[in-house]
Formats: C-alpha cells, structure tokens, sequence
C-alpha cells in the first residue's frame, strides 16, 4: 500500500513502512525491532516530521509518538543487518526497544524480563496503559500493527521572500502540544506531565 496517505492534526503524512521483531539478531540484540518499507526510496526521505501508530485504523488516538530528524531517515533511524538485509531500527533506546516489548506484547512473547524505558517512577502505570490501549485495538477489530508514517510535505514558502523552510520540529511541537496521549513520547509532552 505504498502512497497510503492520512491527514492527522491537518497535516497529510504517508505510510512508510511497519515495525516488526527479526529472528536475525543485529550486534548484541538477539531479537532487533526491524522496519519493513513500503518503497525503498523512503530510505533517503531528509529532515522529516514522523509519526509512529498502533492499528491499522490510522486514527489519530492511535499515535504512539511523534519526532523529527535531520538528514535522511536511513541515516538517522535504521541500520542495514547486512546478515539479513533487514534494517533495523536504530532510533534511541526508549523507541527502539518500548516498540520491541510492545510487539512482543502484541504477538504473546514473553517479555516481562524487559523494563519500558523512560519513565522509571511510573512503569507499572504506563505497562497497564499500553496493554490497555493495544487490547482496546484489538477489540475493535483492527490489527495490531505498529507503522511509521513520514509527514508528505515538510516545507513551507514564505510569500514575502520565496524562502523555503522546513517546519518539521514544528511539526512535532504541534503534536506534542495536542491532547493526543501519545504514550512513547517520554519528553516534552503535555499530556504525560499532567
């Protein structure tokens, strides 16, 4: 479904690909998150506003959590397993493994042995609510997928003087600064801290 595209909070991004767990370890990480691309040029798509999903409703309630990168998403958040020719996502520990339990969650694989990163006073909290929040999209009949999406169109240009800017971080602040919950977003956002 390459080209799949969904307007969250006004802005129109795109399916890039769906997270999964590889039997093909990657350096110390004996089961790697992985990300499956819909098209591999996306591995070259530079300084972008991002969204990660759960479901495949692709409803705004459904967002995990919310960045932005610079360079290229290739260069930025995957790492080619050369053994398997899977890339594997190599965002930051508190993305790259909370989507590893939360899959291992999804699919029945014991995880209990991990910790959610980030939020250390309040883990148990948070573990009630992500399974709480995968249960509620199963029990709505969607799959329990978990998809990256790449804003469509970052840039802006100003009238005034042609100038063109790229508004991802801002992007970004948007979102955090919604009444999305976004549960994986563990810094600067609203909703966690209240």
């Amino acid at each position: 479904m390459d080209n799949m595209v969904r307007t969250f909070l006004g802005f129109d991004f795109f399916k890039a690909g769906q997270f999964f767990i590889s039997e093909q370890p990657y350096k110390n990480w004996q089961q790697p998150t992985v990300l499956q691309l819909e098209n591999l040029t996306h591995l070259q798509a530079e300084n972008g506003c991002y969204l990660i999903c759960l479901g495949d409703g692709y409803c705004e309630e459904n967002i995990l959590y919310v960045g932005y990168y610079s360079g290229t998403l290739q260069r930025r958040s995957l790492r080619l397993n050369e053994t398997s020719g899977e890339y594997v996502s190599w965002h930051s520990d508190n993305i790259d493994d909370n989507i590893n339990k939360l899959l291992k969650i999804i699919h029945g694989i014991p995880c209990d042995d991990k910790a959610w990163k980030g939020a250390v006073a309040r883990r148990k909290q948070f573990d009630e609510q992500i399974r709480s929040l995968v249960h509620q999209v199963q029990q709505s009949g969607q799959q329990a997928e978990i998809s990256l999406w790449l804003i469509a169109d970052a840039n802006i240009t100003l009238k005034k003087n042609g100038m063109c800017l790229n508004i991802s971080a801002a992007v970004e602040r948007y979102f955090l600064d919604s009444a999305l919950k976004l549960p994986l977003n563990t810094v600067g956002n609203k909703q966690r801290k209240e």
